[in-house]
């Protein structure tokens, strides 16, 4: 009998400029859990650059750490007044990560693979690392701004090529795969969705629903979300008089949030601020309809931390939308008030079931589920040991 035991794939080198970080505690926290999956299918390390806004002309700094889930990170700081500057500059960038990478990474994890997460900077930085380390090189794409650099980016023929000369391209949705499709000729291009923890986002029958129709929204309130689809439609619904009393509740924080309170709304508008994953998951519950209106999306994670917690949806056609919304869950709406009016008559007048809504996606988004497509894409890349 063999005790041979089972081998991972290669040590992979996680490499993201969206990474959570000391300044930014939240941001980017879909590029961690990628990373978490891609640890159970392989060795892993995570090299993170953060480039911020700074006090002074250029302050440097390197970390090391082991996160929550035992991942080694290396981090880069680079502060500066002129931190923009820093962010454009690949070729310093390239140069000051080679010289990391050997000093403090490849002396002691040998690492056959680097995967990068979003095209600039990090894909076409990782693709030069990939080549002077001799190593393979997976590209994520979470990116919702590719069409704007593929027009105007200096450094868009290196996007093309550092897409083009990838072992493998994944995207998030279906959407953004076919945004990224005008862009490169890669034949080994994937799916894997972000990872959503149903652990903290779940149907809780315990809690009481809002004494009046509640329709609710999550966001980060700045373009391309688009409220004024919605809040519109329920203007109209409201004026007309035959529609049911309801509120609206807006939650998250942003620039867009100033302009809906100038637009003095007729009905009830309540604005509570950001909410924890714990909030949040009880919020959901409490409320009877979830709406979310916006021009560009590349996932949407909060369309999936509704459905979990039973609510039915209306929303644009963005992001995973079409992959995730049904008869049985919603509707999606078309790019007019109109429509949106329409859908939100039928939302209100169709009877759902929580249960249901949140069964149809349990486990689709999982640590494991994800960690299974990454371990696929890698065996299908030729990327396994």
């Amino acid at each position: 009998m063999s005790n041979t035991k089972h081998k991972k794939p290669n040590k992979v080198l996680f490499f993201s400029y969206w990474y959570p970080n000391a300044v930014l505690s939240n941001q980017a926290y879909f590029a961690k859990q990628h990373a978490q999956a891609l640890s159970k299918v392989c060795e892993l390390e995570v090299l993170a650059v953060h480039i911020l806004p700074g006090k002074t002309l250029y302050d440097f700094n390197y970390q090391c750490e082991i996160d929550e889930h035992g991942i080694r990170t290396h981090r880069v700081y680079i502060l500066s007044k002129f931190y923009k500057i820093f962010y454009v500059a690949l070729p310093w960038q390239y140069l000051m990560l080679k010289k990391i990478i050997k000093l403090h990474i490849r002396n002691r994890f040998e690492f056959g693979s680097i995967h990068s997460n979003v095209l600039y900077p990090c894909g076409i930085v990782g693709a030069k690392l990939s080549k002077h380390f001799q190593c393979k090189h997976v590209i994520t794409e979470h990116w919702s701004k590719l069409d704007k650099f593929f027009k105007v980016s200096l450094y868009k023929k290196l996007g093309r090529k550092a897409y083009d000369t990838a072992d493998a391209l994944t995207a998030v949705s279906q959407q953004l795969a076919d945004t990224m499709q005008k862009y490169h000729h890669n034949k080994m291009m994937r799916l894997v969705p972000n990872v959503i923890d149903a652990s903290k986002f779940y149907v809780d029958a315990q809690i009481e629903k809002h004494g009046c129709l509640t329709f609710t929204a999550v966001a980060h309130w700045h373009a391309p979300k688009n409220p004024f689809y919605y809040l519109e439609a329920l203007k109209q619904l409201f004026d007309e008089k035959t529609f049911p009393s309801f509120k609206v509740i807006l939650i998250g924080e942003g620039d867009i949030l100033k302009t809906v309170k100038d637009k003095q709304y007729p009905y009830p508008i309540e604005m509570p601020g950001n909410l924890s994953p714990d909030a949040l998951c009880r919020h959901l519950n409490q409320c009877h309809v979830f709406l979310h209106g916006s021009d560009f999306e590349t996932f949407s994670v909060v369309m999936v931390e509704a459905l979990m917690c039973g609510l039915p949806c209306v929303v644009s056609d963005v992001g995973i939308a079409k992959q995730i919304i049904n008869e049985q869950n919603g509707f999606i709406a078309e790019s007019s008030s109109q429509d949106w009016k329409q859908k939100i008559e039928k939302v209100v007048n169709t009877k759902f079931d929580a249960k249901i809504i949140a069964s149809q996606i349990d486990g689709i988004y999982s640590l494991d589920a994800v960690a299974k497509k990454f371990k696929l894409l890698y065996e299908e890349a030729g990327i396994s040991s």
